[in-house]
């Protein structure tokens, strides 16, 4: 055969042949979507690597490689500013491994705002990490359990706990966040109308009633459905006469559909949040106040249970299919736990245990006061409408986790109905008190003992104190007072009587086997008036409405009184401003943010 024929039918045959692969093309990355195997790179890289990958194209994985050594170096030598630009390109050259931005997340919220002393630079970068993992980390992975995990662990750690001491900074400016986004707390009206909401300026604009109120504003130079926020949040920068139209009575239920759409959109679209879920948990926990971090991490670790569980049944489905060995992971290395473990019972666990941290978090100190503009004026304590969903929680844990996590479940369900035998007693609920011992006896009866009831709670009240000193019981039983008239200048009296009850208790039982000594015994009485000149004198950060609300509690012969203790202190030289916030500083049990 001449050559030239040979050539003709090796060229025919080769364009032959790559038209039939890209007709494989779209099948093949239709599978690799279908079994989460996708990994294209994103928008946005620099020109440097957008050429290396159009370049290498198959050794882009070369480059993914090189660039996680780098940031290793440079974490090790804590050069942070450096990592964060090296864990971008990771994040958009590699964007379907979760472990990329899970590394870049924790940067930004854990190492990089560490750097920083003043609280607005560090919530900056918190914040950062939060937005990262929720709008594009998650997006990019929404089947992938640890970022969801990851999510709910930086709400609740950064902003629910006091590891970070800019903790209280963090947690007001979340809850403006999100008083500005639902209006107001989240109650479940609020979250329906969002739902009922249309999903579209289109559809919201079908109402005669809203369409005429856009258009009446239109004329007026402002559009009320894209400038909302502008309105609600900050009316003296909307024109007067755009004002006046707004405030007619007549325009509240056409205004009232707008604001629904608004606020449903930006919970959608900005926080990446389904008011339906929301109500959903709400439903299944309890009234959250969605101001707070908790509902927030409980919010995530929901979702990752629901796609891990959607993970799991297509993982089964596709074993099933290709007929492979079902995965799952032995433990060998200690005899207590030699079972079998499923593939996604750790990140099943870890997500569980975070709900029911939140919700035990709820249940210490989950009570927050938010003014009418959503700013935290303080935590209030422990608020006891969701022990009994966490305690459903610690149930379902302990009857459905493997052994090697059941451990952890019993100490702290333990730790748990036993605190619950002693706080509902200080409530005054007596029934509830004795439900939580009976659960507890029946539970861990290890914990009781042959103790009846009344013993019981007489040891535990006893033993709460008796590992602390004398200046550490004294220190709880004047928080305990000053918190309890804060809660009766806001008109939170049930609170106060808790309190009352506690700090009594507390001081009572401190110390009982040095009765004679007269330095370890707690006087009730004489710190309770210390605690009241702190607060009538100022020392307290109580704002001047429930200042006065407290003084007409407690009448003006007994202010009177007070004050001139006061005016006597001050004859002898009252301490300066400078030295009051320095000993707030020592002693954090009487500051606001940990009322």
């Amino acid at each position: 055969m001449h050559t030239k024929v040979k050539r003709a039918i090796s060229l025919s045959l080769a364009v032959v042949f790559l038209a039939a692969s890209s007709l494989a093309i779209d099948p093949l990355t239709t599978m690799r979507r279908r079994y989460d195997l996708s990994n294209e790179p994103l928008e946005g890289l620099s020109p440097e690597l957008a050429l290396a990958t159009q370049m290498l194209g198959w050794a882009r994985g070369i480059i993914i490689d090189v660039v996680w050594i780098r940031m290793e170096a440079l974490k090790e030598q804590g050069r942070y500013f450096e990592l964060v630009q090296l864990a971008d390109w990771a994040c958009k050259l590699a964007p379907r491994i979760p472990d990329v931005w899970d590394v870049q997340a924790w940067n930004l919220a854990y190492n990089v705002s560490c750097q920083f002393d003043q609280f607005p630079d560090r919530w900056a970068w918190v914040r950062s990490g939060i937005e990262l993992l929720r709008d594009q980390g998650i997006p990019n992975n929404p089947n992938s359990p640890k970022l969801y995990r990851s999510l709910a662990w930086t709400i609740w750690h950064k902003m629910g706990m006091q590891d970070d001491y800019a903790y209280p900074f963090y947690r007001k400016r979340w809850g403006l966040l999100m008083h500005e986004a639902l209006g107001g707390s989240g109650t479940r009206e609020q979250l329906q109308r969002m739902v009922q909401a249309p999903t579209s300026r289109q559809q919201l604009l079908l109402d005669p009633a809203v369409r005429q109120l856009v258009l009446a504003c239109q004329e007026k130079g402002f559009d009320i459905v894209d400038e909302f926020f502008l309105w609600a949040d900050e009316p003296d920068k909307v024109a007067a006469p755009v004002r006046q139209l707004l405030e007619k009575e007549t325009v509240a239920e056409p205004l009232a559909k707008i604001e629904a759409y608004a606020r449903s959109k930006k919970l959608r679209e900005q926080y990446k949040m389904d008011p339906q879920l929301m109500i959903n948990l709400m439903d299944e926990y309890g009234p959250f106040d969605w101001r707070s971090p908790y509902p927030h991490s409980i919010y995530w670790a929901e979702l990752g249970l629901e796609k891990l569980q959607k993970l799991e049944e297509r993982m089964n489905a596709t074993i099933e299919k290709f007929d492979l060995e079902t995965p799952h992971v032995r433990h060998f290395q200690d005899i207590r736990y030699r079972d079998t473990e499923n593939l996604y019972d750790y990140d099943r666990v870890q997500l569980d245990r975070l709900i029911y941290a939140s919700m035990n978090a709820l249940v210490q100190h989950g009570r927050l006061l938010f003014d009418r503009k959503g700013e935290l004026l303080m935590t209030m304590g422990p608020d006891y409408r969701f022990a009994d969903g966490a305690r459903k929680l610690y149930e379902k844990a302990l009857n459905s986790w493997g052994k090697r996590y059941k451990e952890g479940v019993v100490s702290a369900y333990t730790y748990f109905l036993s605190d619950g035998v002693v706080e509902f007693h200080f409530m005054g609920d007596n029934k509830k008190s004795h439900d939580y011992f009976e659960l507890l006896k029946a539970k861990f009866p290890l914990a009781v003992g042959d103790r009846s009831y009344d013993q019981y709670l007489e040891w535990r009240i006893k033993d709460y104190t008796s590992s602390m000193t004398y200046d550490q019981v004294r220190r709880i039983v004047n928080g305990l007072i000053v918190r309890g008239y804060i809660c009766l200048g806001y008109g939170y009296d049930d609170k106060a009587e808790v309190l009352r009850k506690e700090a009594q208790a507390i001081a009572q039982n401190f110390d009982p086997e040095e009765k004679d000594n007269l330095r370890g015994l707690i006087r009730y009485d004489k710190i309770k008036d210390a605690a009241l000149i702190d607060v009538l004198s100022g020392q307290v950060g109580l704002s001047a409405d429930a200042l006065d609300y407290l003084k007409q509690r407690l009448g003006p012969k007994k202010v009177e009184d007070i004050m001139r203790k006061v005016n006597a202190a001050g004859k002898k030289g009252l301490p300066s401003a400078e030295k009051v916030d320095k000993a707030l500083q020592k002693n954090p049990d009487v500051r606001p943010d940990n009322y």
